[in-house]
């Protein structure tokens, strides 16, 4: 690949990442506004009720892009190799595939789903019929993401983030948009709010469709290349077996609140899981990106060059993630009393736990690509989920212990780096990734970035209280230009510190004209 051709493809993958970094902060503004607005008319009861059963969809909502991104690793490489037959293959192979994984999840999920709900789930009196309905809907709207998602590996691996930004603020906007209809219809606010909610990821996905056309390789013809077929969906098998197993613990730990603090448990750990999933869009976009670029270079560069890349991408992905982190967990309490009209209870403490788990979840995004480009995925799968076993009975012995609810996600936290540090050692047999290399360029880093975040934040938590929304304004701009001062000083190397250089002078040059 030429020097000019390099850089052409680096400048496009700094374009993409700030545009996605960009929507990602309207799209968190207008998410936790929606939920301002959403606690205030539903009320505390019925916004944990529907954070408890409606969950499901949040939960696949997060995994479509690890799955999209699955059959995206196909079609890069083919791609590659300018083989536009073979990427058809793999299109219409995964379009059979999820079509099979969606009916199978259907399959498995209602009847289960039902009889906890009948006989297990706390819910206020007279819920019951609310909690199925909602139940229902949320299954249909999880069906139509699983059968979709071959049509966002396309957008993807061709680049087009600008759709993706374009579609997540209108989708963003009309969730908006309905909270603020409930008042006017003429039924129940739950009931309405989960079917306005099904209709809108059904006009999301038909216009992914409809764009995803434009490319040559979305036709589809009921043509069954088997050997793709098996290759695919060993891959997106076993793919999907990890992102299910990660996404039903973190929901069965749900279920334990609901079961110890009953729906006002779940009132805060939804609000909090409506900051981390807001947050951890920041996270998402720079590994979305890159990720083809990435998931090419797999394939023609040798694995030290590889890793290089995936070091790099981790740090910026932490850093990324804690720079959003930071001032919301400094200012918790101020910007939940903006938010929120009326805080529910355990909802700050929840907030700031959950921020923190944020953090250290993305620290295995990049290694979590590592092994989807080369393919070697099952091993990876299988010690990932086992590991993250730990998660259900480490939130039930907090709680049979007596300890207040937020200390769950703070257990969470401490088996996610139980699971990282297992990945780490399987990166390096599966791999050959260096563990000296990574821990120089990732840990150490990190380790410095992570002690002027705390330093800073008993500093600020301590001397700068914000008493008004100015000051707030204020307090947290002051907050970030000192962290970015720091982490350049100290943090980033020579190269980081000219290629950011180099960045804010094209900023510059551009503004000035």
């Amino acid at each position: 690949m030429s020097t000019s051709s390099t850089s052409n493809r680096a400048d496009r993958i700094v374009k993409n990442t700030a545009l996605l970094y960009f929507r990602s902060i309207v799209v968190m503004i207008l998410a936790v506004y929606t939920s301002r607005v959403l606690l205030a008319t539903l009320g505390v009861k019925d916004y944990g009720l529907y954070s408890v059963v409606g969950g499901i969809v949040a939960m696949f909502s997060s995994i479509q892009s690890v799955l999209a991104a699955a059959v995206q690793r196909f079609i890069n490489f083919e791609k590659g190799k300018n083989d536009s037959v073979a990427v058809n293959d793999i299109f219409c192979s995964s379009i059979i595939i999820h079509c099979i994984l969606a009916t199978i999840f259907v399959i498995i999920i209602e009847p289960i789903g039902c009889w906890y709900i009948n006989n297990k789930l706390v819910i206020p009196d007279g819920s019951l019929s609310n909690a199925l309905f909602v139940f229902h809907c949320s299954v249909a709207a999880t069906f139509v993401l699983l059968i979709t998602i071959p049509y966002d590996s396309i957008i993807i691996a061709n680049e087009r983030m600008s759709f993706y930004a374009w579609v997540s603020l209108s989708s963003a906007t009309f969730k908006l948009l309905i909270v603020f209809l409930l008042p006017i219809l003429p039924y129940a606010y739950l009931k309405s709010y989960a079917i306005l909610l099904l209709m809108v990821t059904v006009i999301h996905r038909l216009i992914t469709i409809f764009y995803s056309k434009k490319f040559p390789e979305t036709e589809f013809l009921l043509r069954v290349n088997m050997n793709k077929v098996k290759e695919l969906g060993s891959f997106a098998g076993w793919n999907f077996l990890g992102c299910t197993a990660s996404s039903l613990i973190e929901e069965g730990s749900n279920l334990i609140l609901n079961a110890f603090g009953g729906v006002v448990a779940n009132t805060a750990r939804g609000l909090a899981y409506q900051v981390k999933s807001a947050v951890a869009h920041i996270s998402n976009n720079v590994v979305t990106a890159s990720r083809p670029f990435v998931t090419q270079q797999a394939a023609v560069v040798e694995k030290e060059q590889f890793f290089r890349y995936i070091h790099l991408q981790s740090k910026i992905v932490f850093l990324c993630t804690s720079l959003i982190v930071l001032p919301l967990y400094v200012f918790c309490e101020e910007v939940l009393s903006i938010w929120l009209k009326e805080v529910p209870p355990y909802a700050p403490q929840c907030v700031q736990s959950v921020l923190i788990y944020t953090v250290v979840l993305c620290f295995q995004k990049s290694i979590d690509l590592s092994f989807k480009s080369y393919g070697r995925i099952a091993k990876y799968q299988i010690v990932d989920s086992l590991l993250l076993l730990l998660t259900l009975p480490a939130a039930y012995t907090i709680l049979k212990l007596g300890l207040p609810i937020h200390y769950v996600f703070y257990g969470f936290s401490i088996v996610r780096m139980i699971d990282y540090i297992g990945v780490l050692f399987l990166a390096k047999k599966e791999l050959g990734m260096s563990l000296k290399n990574y821990y120089k360029e990732v840990v150490v880093p990190a380790f410095k970035a992570c002690v002027i975040f705390v330093v800073l934040s008993f500093l600020f938590m301590t001397f700068c209280k914000a008493n008004s929304i100015i000051l707030l304004m204020v307090w947290i701009v002051v907050l970030l230009l000192i962290s970015l001062s720091l982490i350049y000083v100290i943090v980033l190397n020579n190269d980081e510190k000219m290629l950011t250089q180099k960045f804010l002078y094209k900023i510059l040059k551009k503004s000035r004209v």
